[in-house]
C-alpha cells in the first residue's frame, strides 16, 4: 500500500520529481539544502514523512537515510532548546497541578523514551515538545533521539530508494504499452 501510495504520487508529479532529480545532479550542495530543509520543516511542525522518501528516492537508502536523521536529530534538538527557552520565561505562569507541571517533574527513563520515539502513531513534535518541557538532560535527549529515528529513517529512505527503481519499470509499462487492444472482460 505504501508503495503503490509513492508509485502514484511519483507519477502525479513526474514533472517535479524529473526537476529535482536535474537538481540533486547540477548541485553538489543539495544534500546540504535538503538537510536544512528537513530541519525547518522538523522544528516547525510539518509532516518529515514525505521528506524521508523523497530523501530515499532522491539520494538512495544510506545517503537518504543519514541526511533523514542527522535532520530529525538536530530539529529535535533545536526543538528543545525552543521549549526549554520559553519554558523557563513561563514555567510561574502554570499552575502546579496542571499536566505540564507534572510532566516538567518528571524524568524519563530511556527506555520509555526510545519506545515514544519508534511509536510511530505519535506525532514526532509532540514527543520532543513532552520531553523537552520534562527534566530529562540534553544528552539523554539527544541519545534517545539518534536510537529512535533511525531504524524508520532507514527503512522509510529504503522504500523510497525501491519506488524509485519500480516508478521507473512501473512508468515504461504503462507508457510503452497499448492496453486498449486488451480486453478486459
Amino acid at each position: 500500500m505504501v508503495m503503490g501510495g509513492i508509485i502514484s504520487l511519483r507519477i502525479i508529479f513526474e514533472n517535479e520529481y524529473n526537476t529535482a532529480v536535474n537538481f540533486v545532479k547540477m548541485n553538489p550542495d543539495s544534500e546540504i539544502i535538503f538537510l536544512a530543509f528537513f530541519i525547518i520543516s522538523s522544528v516547525a511542525s510539518f509532516p518529515t514523512l514525505p521528506l524521508n522518501v523523497l530523501a530515499g528516492l532522491l539520494y538512495g537508502t544510506w545517503i537518504g537515510g543519514g541526511i533523514v536523521i542527522a535532520g530529525a536529530v538536530i530539529g529535535s534538538y533545536l526543538t528543545y532548546v525552543l521549549v526549554r527557552f520559553f519554558k523557563n520565561k513561563r514555567m510561574h505562569s502554570f499552575e502546579e497541578d496542571s499536566l505540564y507541571a507534572k510532566l516538567a517533574n518528571h524524568d524519563f527513563d530511556y527506555q520509555t523514551i526510545i519506545c515514544l520515539r519508534l511509536n510511530i502513531f505519535l506525532p514526532t513534535f509532540l514527543v520532543n515538545t513532552v520531553l523537552a518541557g520534562s527534566k530529562i538532560g540534553r544528552f539523554k535527549f539527544f541519545v534517545t533521539a539518534l536510537i529512535g529515528f533511525t531504524p524508520f529513517s532507514f527503512l522509510i529512505s529504503y522504500l523510497g530508494h525501491l519506488a524509485n527503481g519500480d516508478m521507473d519499470l512501473f512508468y515504461r509499462l504503462i507508457t510503452e504499452h497499448d492496453f486498449s487492444k486488451y480486453e478486459l472482460f
